[in-house]
């Protein structure tokens, strides 16, 4: 997903590169131009964005092996105690 949207920037950026050669004696086209070098901005911005996000799910997934880990040993740890306290009791 991220890599379209990198592609996509792309393009824009080149549009752009060619609106402006286009444009070079048409002043009426600036606020045009301004306004499409903002939305290429605004895609970079998400592509930054998709990728801090994409991090963030990376890091709770960890966070959740470690918490299934865990709770898997706590389990085994009170079955052994619970054998050991039946042994003791006998």
């Amino acid at each position: 997903v991220a890599r379209d949207r990198v592609e996509r920037v792309g393009l824009r950026a080149e549009g752009v590169r060619e609106v402006l050669r286009d444009r070079r004696h048409d002043a009426g086209g600036v606020v045009e131009l301004l306004e499409e070098a903002r939305q290429v901005g605004l895609d970079v911005g998400e592509v930054a964005q998709d990728r801090r996000h994409d991090a963030e799910e990376v890091g709770q997934a960890l966070d959740r092996a470690v918490e299934v880990a865990a709770a898997a040993r706590e389990r085994a740890a009170e079955a052994e105690q619970a054998a050991l306290d039946a042994l003791a009791g006998l």
